[in-house]
């Protein structure tokens, strides 16, 4: 019955800039607000996000009128109206699965340690945002792909999600399983669509965790597996061409099992080695989960780091949170619930 089908994709940047012109038109504002940087803010918007975004400044405005004057209206709508009503957003693209997520944001400063991969990621990563016009007047083509290798819980995914938010990009984290489809060229389009949605959403971070398990040597290799290398390439290769605001950042624990084609220059290009923290990159994770977990003040954090050589982030986190089983269970026999880390237990 339904011969043609037509998608109604995500606005551009330019088209999303263009509806919120539209929108603001008659809206009593500030002089000279900038809509380009609101715009800019709106990653994954849709026509319907932007208007409830003016609504609900128009409201923010009206309540702090009221509340200063008595009566609606006196004050003219301002860039903190806009930028404080991003917050109670809820962007319908985000909803759908395999699209752009909305993370939590995780800043260079709440990651221990790893001052070195952090360094590298700003440079490669986060320069190429903020000093896109420095890159393009001296006609350098920034990386577009990078790949975290390391063991199991050093980081890389926090690090992935520190970068969307040091970007002010969205966080497309594309879950491997979800690629591989039984029928006959569906895993093909499940790429292609994560990278259209990602190039749609731009500036974007598309994170591919456990990257081996799809993406390993082609010669070892399935049919399937083949064919999706092909569009992976396809994918990476047009995104250089068209120089969009999308990186790549992929995490693997086995850097020898992927394909060399993915990381020739132009794709994966950046190999970043994340590695189990040092002893005062221990002290400074273990100092940072006190902000948030109840420690006995007679803990010494120095001499546990010194007894968890070889401990990931991760195993820091998962021996405070043992520790705290056992604290509560203190607690059930009347002591204090305070966290207290049992040394000889590590």
């Amino acid at each position: 019955m339904f011969q043609d089908e037509i998608h109604l994709d995500l606005p551009t940047p330019i088209q999303r800039r263009e509806i919120l012109k539209i929108l603001t038109n008659g809206l009593v504002t500030v002089p000279n607000i900038n809509l380009d940087d609101i715009s800019d803010k709106c990653h994954g918007y849709i026509a319907a996000d932007l208007a409830a975004l003016c609504r609900i400044a128009i409201e923010r405005a009206n309540i702090k009128s009221i509340h200063e004057t008595g009566r609606p209206n006196a004050y003219p709508i301002t860039y903190e109206d806009f930028a404080e009503s991003m917050k109670d957003i809820k962007i319908s693209a985000l909803r759908e699965k395999n699209d752009v997520k909305k993370i939590d944001p995780v800043r260079w400063s709440d990651i221990g340690g790893l001052d070195d991969v952090k360094q590298i990621l700003d440079e490669s990563v986060v320069w190429t945002y903020k000093h896109a016009d420095a890159f393009r007047r001296l006609g350098i083509q920034p990386s577009k792909g990078v790949l975290l290798f390391g063991p199991p819980g050093t980081g890389k995914t926090l690090l992935a999600k520190a970068v969307a938010t040091e970007t002010f990009a969205n966080f497309l984290p594309v879950s491997i399983p979800d690629l591989i489809k039984g029928e006959v060229g569906e895993s093909e389009k499940a790429i292609a669509n994560a990278f259209r949605v990602a190039a749609r959403s731009s500036p974007c971070v598309i994170f591919l965790d456990e990257l081996e398990t799809v993406f390993g040597l082609r010669d070892e290799s399935g049919t399937l597996g083949k064919k999706m290398i092909s569009q992976l390439f396809l994918e990476l290769d047009a995104l250089n061409a068209r120089q969009l605001p999308v990186i790549i950042l992929a995490a693997t624990n086995n850097p020898e099992m992927i394909d060399r084609t993915i990381l020739r220059p132009g794709r994966l290009d950046r190999i970043v080695y994340v590695r189990p923290p040092l002893y005062e990159e221990r002290l400074h994770i273990l100092q940072l989960l006190s902000v948030r977990t109840r420690f006995s003040n007679e803990i010494d954090f120095d001499d546990i780091a010194r007894k968890t050589e070889n401990y990931t982030g991760a195993d820091l986190k998962a021996l405070t949170q043992r520790a705290g089983l056992l604290a509560l269970k203190r607690c059930k026999e009347g002591a204090s619930a305070e966290v207290s880390i049992l040394v000889s237990r590590i």
